[in-house]
């Protein structure tokens, strides 16, 4: 019996620290690519914790008045994509801005082919108008845009983009 629970906690050990291990390697491929610009980089010692409800699990690595970028779980355990959440005070729609330039970087860092993102984004803008969901697969992920209202009396929103394993 006792090596049995053993093996469980190592097996669990193992799936915790590939995940951490994904998202270390993701900050860190994120911080080569933003480098030479005028964003952010991503500091592994202050990520949150993995944190949510029922089975929708994420993990703030980063949070500012301009964007915020989250790594998504499934069950808490399972590494299933990353967020980024770009607030209504940014120029995004100008395609400018922390929060656009910060989501070019995530997407370089997912091999996506930036110029590809950029097109989808602007189609994002376009059907924003009609408060349309705008997403297209490339490789292994499937990209949702969701503009995000902060109420229904507010004309201005945010926008997030979902960067979600498909071939996990």
């Amino acid at each position: 019996m006792k090596k049995i629970l053993f093996l469980l906690f190592v097996m669990l050990l193992f799936l915790a620290s590939c995940s951490s291990g994904e998202v270390k390697s993701f900050a860190s491929d994120f911080n080569k690519v933003v480098n030479n610009e005028d964003i952010d980089e991503l500091n592994p010692d202050k990520f949150g914790e993995i944190e949510g409800e029922n089975k929708a699990k994420w993990q703030t690595l980063y949070e500012s008045e301009a964007y915020t970028i989250e790594a998504n779980y499934e069950d808490g355990k399972k590494l299933s994509g990353y967020t980024i959440s770009i607030e209504s005070s940014e120029p995004y729609e100008q395609l400018e801005g922390k929060g656009y330039e910060a989501s070019i970087a995530v997407a370089k860092v997912l091999g996506l082919d930036p110029n590809e993102f950029i097109n989808h984004f602007e189609t994002e803008l376009e059907g924003k108008i009609l408060e349309d969901v705008h997403s297209y697969l490339e490789d292994d992920y499937e990209v949702v845009f969701v503009a995000k209202k902060l109420s229904e009396f507010d004309p201005e929103t945010g926008l997030s983009i979902l960067f979600k394993k498909v071939n996990q």
